[in-house]
């Protein structure tokens, strides 16, 4: 078998869009990508991945510069080595473990890419997967026995995901662990390992601290066309009830739902419904170093914690250039947040009263989103969308009686450019 010629791919991408919300003036944004990947044969491959986007300049959870109107960063920069059995990379790139439709519980795509080592084992029906990163840096304000005297709480995160598919695949599913910590020296050699329980090794670490997680995420496919899924995530669960910090209430969240095809015979259309729910505190932590953010984006669920969600949605192609996609979107958000306080209420009961909190907490806002895309996709290399969004808020921003109503109108132009050369 002889192996293909090097080569260099290259290209890029441009994104605009122009949209108008409520009576607000229409406004127009632009996003450019550039990527390239030298490829070594079949299994060895380097990638960059450069974007320029004006819409994160009024995103509030971006870190960075700007420059004349536009901000960017590099998305993916990484070598990657593999093989039937085995991959290997290192650099930056986006991690999404879960089975969510457009958010997952541990590891999300919303979160910023992670500059990471990641490991795959395959062996017939069962994989595993590792990763180590290096997160963002966040500056300390006063000292932190966890981070010694430094100016700045250097982040790491480790994860372990182990896959099993059984009966020809219609059963998957897939056990998950992941440690979040700060160091002063570097990263931690026990959380370099992929074969220890990273929860055991935290609660044995003391007086050091980490953020352990574990979670179970599930497909079945009872049939042709239809999928029945769901992911379950534990930050905190309380066993015993012997002192106050027993009290503490349960950290959690989950997800469930399914995905069907051509559901009552009709051709060519999926649709769904999932409901997501994700506590108060969960993935949130008494040392702020350790809360489950990634450059001040949440790197599970991109709703945080404290939140209920009824998503529906049905998509249907129209011949092969055009898709109609429908969404329905009803929220529940309480007024925690992974970015607020540590707080510990629980502290004023006793043993005897027990203490318990609302779900969600505090005022909560409620949010009822529906949308519409139409999109004409006739080539690979170009597409255009048009969706409507129309949105309700009560209680917007969690304060009392204040309500929101607003319509958006976007229309987006996707266009990419590649090259293939052989070196």
């Amino acid at each position: 078998m002889s192996v293909p010629n090097p080569g260099f791919h290259f290209g890029g991408l441009y994104a605009g869009n122009i949209n108008r919300v409520s009576s607000q003036s229409t406004k127009s944004t632009h996003l450019f990508r550039f990527y390239s990947n030298l490829e070594f044969g079949n299994n060895f491959e380097i990638v960059n991945t450069v974007i320029l986007d004006q819409e994160l300049i009024a995103d509030p959870s971006y870190l960075g510069d700007n420059w004349r109107g536009f901000a960017g960063y590099t998305e993916q920069a990484f070598a990657s080595f593999e093989t039937k059995r085995f991959t290997a990379k290192f650099g930056r790139d986006f991690l999404r473990w879960g089975r969510g439709q457009d958010a997952t519980l541990l590891v999300s795509d919303y979160s910023r890419p992670f500059d990471q080592f990641n490991l795959q084992l395959r062996v017939d029906k069962i994989q595993f997967s590792y990763f180590t990163s290096k997160l963002d840096a966040i500056k300390l304000t006063g000292h932190s026995e966890n981070a010694g005297a430094f100016p700045y709480a250097e982040r790491y995160m480790s994860g372990g995901r182990l896959d099993i598919a059984l009966f020809d695949q219609s059963l998957q599913f897939a056990v998950n662990q992941a440690v979040l910590y700060a160091r002063a020296g570097g990263f931690e050699w026990s959380y370099l390992n992929p074969f220890l329980v990273y929860h055991g090794e935290s609660l044995n670490d003391l007086p050091r601290h980490s953020n352990s997680i574990i979670s179970l995420d599930v497909s079945f496919f009872p049939r042709a066309g239809l999928e029945l899924y769901g992911e379950v995530l534990i930050d905190d669960f309380q066993i015993e009830s012997k002192t106050l910090d027993d009290l503490e209430p349960d950290e959690y969240g989950f997800l469930f739902g399914t995905r069907m095809a051509d559901l009552f015979g009709t051709r060519g259309v999926t649709t769904g419904i999932e409901y997501s729910k994700v506590k108060n505190r969960t993935y949130n932590s008494p040392e702020f170093f350790e809360k489950f953010l990634h450059r001040n984006r949440p790197i599970g669920h991109f709703l945080g914690n404290d939140f209920d969600r009824w998503l529906l949605f049905a998509r249907k192609y129209l011949g092969t250039a055009w898709r109609i996609h429908a969404q329905a979107d009803f929220r529940r958000h309480g007024e925690g947040r992974i970015e607020a306080p540590w707080d510990t209420p629980w502290l004023a009961s006793t043993l005897e009263e027990g203490y318990s909190e609302p779900f969600p907490t505090g005022i909560v806002e409620k949010t009822r989103r529906f949308g519409v895309e139409l999109r004409w996709h006739p080539q690979p290399r170009w597409f255009v969308e048009l969706t409507w969004h129309y949105t309700k808020f009560d209680n917007h921003l969690n304060v009392r009686d204040a309500e929101l109503s607003e319509t958006e109108i976007r229309l987006n132009i996707w266009l990419e450019w590649s090259k293939w050369m052989k070196i």
